[in-house]
Protein backbone atom coordinates (compact mmCIF):
# COMPACT_ATOMS: atom_id res chain seq x y z
CA UNK A 1 0.00 0.00 0.00
CA UNK A 2 1.38 3.40 -0.76
CA UNK A 3 1.47 6.02 1.56
CA UNK A 4 -0.90 7.96 -0.02
CA UNK A 5 -3.55 5.51 0.59
CA UNK A 6 -3.73 5.45 4.30
CA UNK A 7 -4.27 9.35 4.20
CA UNK A 8 -6.89 10.72 6.35
CA UNK A 9 -6.50 8.00 8.95
CA UNK A 10 -3.41 6.40 9.20
CA UNK A 11 -0.89 9.48 8.65
CA UNK A 12 0.83 9.33 12.59
CA UNK A 13 1.32 5.89 12.46
CA UNK A 14 2.33 5.31 9.32
CA UNK A 15 4.87 8.38 9.49
CA UNK A 16 6.16 6.26 12.87
CA UNK A 17 6.67 3.13 11.12
CA UNK A 18 8.07 4.21 8.12
CA UNK A 19 10.96 5.49 10.65
CA UNK A 20 11.22 2.44 12.79
CA UNK A 21 9.98 4.42 15.75
CA UNK A 22 7.92 2.82 18.27
CA UNK A 23 5.62 4.62 20.57
CA UNK A 24 7.60 5.39 23.10
CA UNK A 25 10.18 6.52 21.05
CA UNK A 26 8.31 8.99 19.78
CA UNK A 27 6.45 10.24 23.12
CA UNK A 28 10.25 10.74 23.92
CA UNK A 29 10.93 13.07 20.67
CA UNK A 30 8.11 15.32 20.90
CA UNK A 31 8.49 15.17 24.99
CA UNK A 32 5.03 13.49 25.95
CA UNK A 33 4.04 10.83 27.57
CA UNK A 34 3.52 6.93 25.24
CA UNK A 35 -0.27 7.74 26.27
CA UNK A 36 -1.03 11.04 24.57
CA UNK A 37 0.66 9.31 21.26
CA UNK A 38 -1.50 6.55 21.32
CA UNK A 39 -4.51 8.88 21.95
CA UNK A 40 -3.39 10.90 18.70
CA UNK A 41 -3.24 7.63 16.70
CA UNK A 42 -6.57 7.28 17.87
CA UNK A 43 -8.24 10.92 17.37
CA UNK A 44 -6.44 11.11 14.17
CA UNK A 45 -8.44 7.20 13.17
CA UNK A 46 -11.67 8.98 14.76
CA UNK A 47 -11.99 12.09 12.35
CA UNK A 48 -11.03 14.04 15.76
CA UNK A 49 -7.34 15.13 15.47
CA UNK A 50 -6.73 19.14 15.29
CA UNK A 51 -4.67 19.79 12.17
CA UNK A 52 -2.13 21.98 14.36
CA UNK A 53 -1.52 18.42 16.21
CA UNK A 54 -1.00 16.49 12.95
CA UNK A 55 2.05 19.27 11.77
CA UNK A 56 3.44 19.07 15.20
CA UNK A 57 3.40 15.26 15.39
CA UNK A 58 4.93 14.78 11.80
CA UNK A 59 7.80 17.70 12.43
CA UNK A 60 8.86 15.66 15.69
CA UNK A 61 9.11 12.89 13.08
CA UNK A 62 11.15 15.22 11.03
CA UNK A 63 8.74 15.39 8.21
CA UNK A 64 6.08 17.38 6.80
CA UNK A 65 2.43 16.06 5.53
CA UNK A 66 3.16 17.24 2.09
CA UNK A 67 6.53 15.40 1.96
CA UNK A 68 5.04 11.85 3.63
CA UNK A 69 1.78 11.88 1.58
CA UNK A 70 1.71 13.50 -1.77
CA UNK A 71 -1.09 13.97 -3.78
CA UNK A 72 -1.74 11.44 -6.85
CA UNK A 73 0.41 11.76 -9.93
CA UNK A 74 -2.22 11.80 -12.90
CA UNK A 75 0.69 11.63 -15.49
CA UNK A 76 0.15 7.99 -15.88
CA UNK A 77 -3.29 8.77 -17.31
CA UNK A 78 -3.37 10.63 -20.09
CA UNK A 79 -7.47 10.56 -20.83
CA UNK A 80 -8.90 13.09 -18.66
CA UNK A 81 -11.82 10.87 -17.84
CA UNK A 82 -9.43 8.49 -16.30
CA UNK A 83 -8.22 11.46 -14.13
CA UNK A 84 -11.76 12.45 -13.49
CA UNK A 85 -12.64 8.59 -12.44
CA UNK A 86 -9.50 8.49 -10.16
CA UNK A 87 -10.06 11.88 -8.37
CA UNK A 88 -13.58 10.47 -7.72
CA UNK A 89 -12.40 7.52 -6.24
CA UNK A 90 -9.84 9.10 -4.19
CA UNK A 91 -12.61 10.98 -2.18
CA UNK A 92 -14.52 7.50 -2.01
CA UNK A 93 -11.53 6.14 -0.56
CA UNK A 94 -11.66 8.50 1.92
CA UNK A 95 -15.08 8.03 2.84
CA UNK A 96 -15.04 3.92 2.75
CA UNK A 97 -12.01 4.61 5.09
CA UNK A 98 -13.76 6.85 7.72
CA UNK A 99 -17.00 4.49 7.54
CA UNK A 100 -17.01 1.34 5.74
CA UNK A 101 -20.68 0.31 6.08
CA UNK A 102 -22.53 3.89 4.80
CA UNK A 103 -20.23 3.50 1.80
CA UNK A 104 -20.52 -0.37 0.82
CA UNK A 105 -24.30 -0.50 1.92
CA UNK A 106 -24.59 1.09 -1.38
CA UNK A 107 -23.09 -0.90 -3.75
CA UNK A 108 -24.74 -4.28 -3.80
CA UNK A 109 -28.03 -2.67 -5.32
CA UNK A 110 -25.40 -0.67 -7.56
CA UNK A 111 -24.08 -3.55 -8.81
CA UNK A 112 -27.28 -5.40 -9.47
CA UNK A 113 -28.67 -2.66 -11.58
CA UNK A 114 -25.37 -2.04 -13.44
CA UNK A 115 -25.75 -5.89 -14.09
CA UNK A 116 -28.87 -5.69 -16.51
CA UNK A 117 -27.27 -2.47 -18.25
CA UNK A 118 -23.97 -3.61 -19.25
CA UNK A 119 -23.35 -6.47 -21.68
CA UNK A 120 -20.19 -8.59 -22.81
CA UNK A 121 -18.35 -10.78 -20.26
CA UNK A 122 -15.24 -7.93 -20.04
CA UNK A 123 -17.93 -5.96 -18.48
CA UNK A 124 -19.71 -8.93 -16.18
CA UNK A 125 -15.91 -9.47 -15.38
CA UNK A 126 -15.32 -5.69 -13.89
CA UNK A 127 -18.66 -6.12 -11.73
CA UNK A 128 -17.79 -9.29 -10.71
CA UNK A 129 -14.28 -8.10 -9.33
CA UNK A 130 -15.74 -5.21 -7.53
CA UNK A 131 -18.62 -7.09 -6.01
CA UNK A 132 -15.81 -9.91 -4.94
CA UNK A 133 -14.03 -7.25 -3.04
CA UNK A 134 -16.85 -5.72 -1.74
CA UNK A 135 -18.26 -9.13 -0.01
CA UNK A 136 -14.60 -9.92 1.19
CA UNK A 137 -14.71 -6.78 3.32
CA UNK A 138 -11.27 -6.26 2.90
CA UNK A 139 -11.01 -2.11 2.93
CA UNK A 140 -7.28 -1.91 2.22
CA UNK A 141 -7.58 -3.92 -0.64
CA UNK A 142 -10.60 -2.15 -1.94
CA UNK A 143 -8.70 1.01 -1.81
CA UNK A 144 -5.90 -0.14 -3.11
CA UNK A 145 -7.77 -1.26 -6.24
CA UNK A 146 -9.44 1.89 -6.42
CA UNK A 147 -6.90 3.97 -6.56
CA UNK A 148 -3.83 2.01 -8.22
CA UNK A 149 -3.27 3.50 -12.35
CA UNK A 150 -2.53 -0.15 -13.46
CA UNK A 151 -4.63 -0.98 -16.64
CA UNK A 152 -7.07 -3.00 -14.91
CA UNK A 153 -8.16 -0.26 -12.11
CA UNK A 154 -8.21 2.31 -14.73
CA UNK A 155 -10.34 -0.16 -16.80
CA UNK A 156 -12.71 -0.84 -13.57
CA UNK A 157 -13.23 2.82 -12.24
CA UNK A 158 -15.24 3.19 -15.67
CA UNK A 159 -17.62 0.74 -14.25
CA UNK A 160 -17.70 1.84 -11.18
CA UNK A 161 -20.43 0.73 -8.49
CA UNK A 162 -20.43 3.55 -5.75
CA UNK A 163 -22.96 6.01 -7.21
CA UNK A 164 -24.09 7.67 -4.75
CA UNK A 165 -21.82 8.01 -2.13
CA UNK A 166 -20.51 11.30 -2.99
CA UNK A 167 -22.56 14.60 -2.32
CA UNK A 168 -22.70 16.87 -5.47
CA UNK A 169 -20.58 18.91 -4.12
CA UNK A 170 -17.69 16.66 -3.29
CA UNK A 171 -18.31 15.24 -7.50
CA UNK A 172 -17.68 18.85 -8.47
CA UNK A 173 -14.33 19.77 -6.34
CA UNK A 174 -12.85 16.74 -7.00
CA UNK A 175 -13.58 16.81 -10.86
CA UNK A 176 -12.43 20.27 -10.63
CA UNK A 177 -9.39 19.23 -8.78
CA UNK A 178 -8.77 16.67 -11.79
CA UNK A 179 -8.78 18.59 -14.52
CA UNK A 180 -6.63 21.36 -13.03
Amino acid sequence: MTAYLVMPTERIRTARERRGIGVRELARIAGVTPGAVTQWEKSEAQGTLRESTLHRVLAALGTTLEAEFPPPSYSALDRREDRVALELHRVVAAKLVMNPEAVLSVVPENIRSMRSRVQGNAAQAVLDRWESLVRSRQIGALVDQMLSTDSVAVSMRQSSPFMGVLTSQEREEAIERAVQ
